[in-house]
């Protein structure tokens, strides 16, 4: 905005500078340049008696004209639609900056005017000249000359510059040979950096005594067998001049999407075509009256060809895809199922994409964790045509990482185990798309550091680990802490924390004695009119294999029946007696010892639904009766059970070890017994073995019956833990234990026959 401010001041004379000259047509705009910077007045007017337009960038309100004024920030002085009376001189005054001193610089404002009358001065007609084949020969372009002074430029029919010159003329001087027939030449005119002016003459040639006419050639490309070809098939363009010319033609080019080959035959022969192929190929023909040329469009049809690329995603980002980038002629494409790989290339899952190629994997994930979705990712797709292999289905990788903090597989534990004098590891799988920083190991709060006794390392591996509920293997990481010579004071939590760049993770162990292992919980009592199914979770499991013992009684009796479980998962039913109420207790045993027995729970006649609590391992037993139970037209039996055998043989239970299931949901023991103590609970079990063969289940649809197994169980009294052995003649013959198909664990079945001693 102008600021309306009339300012008084005087002028302060100084020496000039040359006088320059500028131009500017009626009605546009003009830019004045001042060499000074920066400029503090500018003026115009007769020199003798100057009137002062602006001072510094400010333009003096009260001229009649100073809204068509301004100041450009370089200090230009800019006049809008030029009047007549805005031809004059002006002066700028500024420091020069080569003096050092305050100095002056006039410009004289001049109207432009555009140059005129342009012609050929050899144009025998309206836009052509004639020349002779051989002998030099002229094009003269004029003009009536304008202000400033003009430029003339020729140019031929490629718009390459031949000759410039100006003011008024120019002239093009050469000898002309048959090559030049029909060349056109235009005089283009310019003033300023403006083009005001242009023309165009052709030249025709004529011969000097006797010339022999000779055609330009008349060419068509043809394509064998055919212009559209598939990839690797032979392909022959032949360059064929019109049938019955007497032309000769002295030479062949050929093009390709305007790239010069190094060919000069008539007939391009390509033995193995290829999807560079793809697009135009020109023929160009000479002779001595010219060239012609003729331009062919080659389809070359070829398979898919997808690009392999990585993408990362941070972890809370909720919109995680891909996109199969593909090529491929024609460019119609299908897109089959996606197949989600660990990095390690083991299969995770099948996904289902949309038709343009793209996977939103967030929409697949469910309630998974966000590195369940890391890995790679291939796509499929096909446009009908065969790659030279043979394959109609092409496939391209995808490896998708995400940006988050290591993760701890869910293999690590969260109770690990360790021996007193020996060596204890500790160890811990991560999983991180990137490096890992940093590894530190804390004892209750404080930092391990390395010693004699102690060691810490991680090393890259294949781990295993859960995507998508299965267990694949992986890149990941196994993080350890060493103790050698453990000591009892090194029975403690431990937390490791492990750092990548994008954050930390940590994780805490319990290092416990090796010893007996902890109670079982039971978590659910399912009753119905002749059985009753015990479900249960298991405890730590002391660093050995874990059994388990069930006992069971009517609440009217003081003995009770025990069932003794060598392998985890077990189905089985133990069948009650209609319309009575049961006690049932159970706990764990390894061969460090065994665990107390859980709180006596109370099984009444009327509960036939479901006492639900939540669990991992049932087991049911069946006693006194045959159940079936019908499946549409099936009948699956259950098993039967042969009589007990009375054995005195006392054995050991051999030892099993069973991974923790989960890393996050184990209770920590408040209380380390002592080695001593652990060694001292040692259990004897009395283990009658002699077990008949396995009978294998039979799923398929064609069979309606399961195996049967049999089973026997002991008579205890509820006051003792000793194992007393009764005579086996108080034993009975019982009816068939019989797999259940209905619990969390179905998939396991009833591996052998046990039987036990009557107590």
């Amino acid at each position: 905005m102008i600021c309306l401010v009339i300012f008084a001041f005087d002028l302060v004379r100084t020496e000039s500078l040359s006088m320059n000259t500028s131009y500017a047509k009626m009605g546009r705009t003009a830019i004045l340049e001042c060499p000074f910077d920066p400029v503090k007045t500018w003026s115009a007017g007769i020199l003798d008696d100057l009137i002062t337009y602006e001072i510094g960038k400010l333009v003096i309100p009260n001229l009649f004209f100073a809204k068509r004024l301004s100041v450009s920030e370089m200090d230009s002085l800019i006049i809008k639609n030029v009047t007549s009376f805005d031809f004059q001189i002006y002066r700028c005054t500024g420091n020069n900056s080569s003096t050092g001193k305050l100095d002056t610089y006039d410009i004289r404002l001049k109207q432009a005017i555009d140059p005129s009358n342009i012609k050929i001065l050899e144009e025998t007609e309206p836009h052509r000249v004639i020349g002779v084949v051989g002998h030099d020969m002229s094009i003269t372009c004029t003009v009536t000359s304008g202000e400033p002074e003009e430029t003339l430029i020729i140019k031929d029919d490629d718009g390459k510059e031949i000759v410039k010159g100006g003011p008024g003329s120019v002239s093009l001087v050469r000898k002309p040979d048959h090559k030049d027939e029909g060349r056109n030449f235009t005089c283009l005119v310019l003033s300023g950096d403006e083009q005001v002016l242009s023309y165009t003459v052709q030249l025709k040639l004529r011969c000097k005594k006797i010339c022999f006419i000779v055609d330009k050639p008349n060419i068509t490309i043809q394509a064998y067998p055919h212009k559209t070809a598939m990839e690797g098939d032979p392909l022959e363009l032949r360059c064929n001049d019109q049938e019955g010319s007497t032309n000769v033609i002295k030479g062949y080019k050929w093009e390709h999407t305007g790239r010069y080959l190094q060919h000069s035959s008539k007939v391009m022969q390509i033995n193995v075509t290829k999807r560079m192929d793809n697009g135009n190929f020109t023929c160009i023909a000479e002779n001595e009256a010219g060239d012609a040329r003729d331009t062919i469009e080659i389809n070359i049809l070829y398979a898919p060809t997808t690009e392999n690329y990585s993408v990362s995603f941070f972890k809370n980002n909720s919109n995680i895809f891909v996109k199969c980038k593909v090529s491929g002629n024609p460019p119609n494409f299908t897109y089959g199922a996606w197949i989600h790989f660990s990095d390690v290339n083991a299969p995770i899952r099948h996904l289902n994409g949309s038709d343009d190629g793209r996977l939103a994997i967030s929409s697949f994930t469910g309630s998974g964790k966000a590195y369940e979705n890391v890995g790679v990712y291939v796509c499929n797709v096909s446009n009908g045509i065969h790659s030279t292999d043979g394959s109609v289905w092409q496939t391209g990788t995808i490896h998708l990482t995400i940006k988050e903090s290591p993760v701890f597989t869910e293999r690590s534990k969260s109770e690990q185990v360790g021996y007193i004098d020996k060596t204890s590891n500790l160890s811990v799988d991560v999983m991180s798309s990137w490096r890992l920083m940093s590894t530190k190991w804390y004892k209750e709060r404080s930092e391990v550091l390395e010693t004699e006794r102690l060691t810490i390392n991680w090393k890259s591996l294949m781990i295993r680990a859960q995507f998508h509920n299965k267990t694949v293997y992986t890149k990941g990481y196994r993080c350890n802490l060493v103790i050698d010579q453990t000591k009892p004071e090194d029975f403690h939590n431990y937390t490791v924390t492990v750092e990548n760049q994008y954050g930390f993770s940590s994780f805490i162990i319990q290092l416990r004695y090796a010893g007996p292992p902890r109670m079982p919980q039971i978590t659910s009592l399912e009753r119905t009119p002749y059985a009753i199914l015990v479900k249960w979770e298991p405890g730590f499991d002391g660093g050995h294999r874990t059994t388990y013992e069930i006992e069971y009684r009517k609440v009217t009796e003081i003995k009770w029946d025990r069932i003794h479980i060598k392998e985890n998962n077990l189905n089985k039913f133990f069948i009650a007696d209609p319309n009575t109420d049961y006690l049932v207790r159970m706990k764990a045993l390894n061969k460090m010892g065994h665990s107390s027995f859980t709180k006596e729970h109370t099984v009444f006649t009327e509960e036939f639904i479901n006492h639900h609590i939540g669990s991992k391992q049932f087991l049911a037993i069946y006693r006194n009766v045959v159940a079936f139970v019908y499946t549409g037209s099936c009948v699956r039996s259950a098993v039967w059970v042969t009589p007990l055998q009375r054995s005195e043989e006392t054995s050991v239970i051999p030892g099993h070890y069973d991974e923790i299931d989960s890393m996050y949901d184990n209770p920590i023991n408040n209380t380390i017994s002592s080695q001593n103590q652990r060694n001292n609970a040692e259990l004897g079990i009395r283990q009658i073995s002699n077990r008949n063969d396995n009978f294998e289940n039979n799923d398929t649809n064609s069979s309606c019956y399961q195996s049967i197994t049999t089973c026997s169980v002991h008579q205890v009294k509820s006051s003792q833990e000793n194992y007393s052995a009764r005579s086996s003649t108080d034993e009975s013959r019982l009816p068939p234990c019989r797999m259940s198909d209905s619990s969390d664990n179905s998939e396991t079945k009833v591996k052998s026959i046990q039987r036990y001693e009557t107590l």
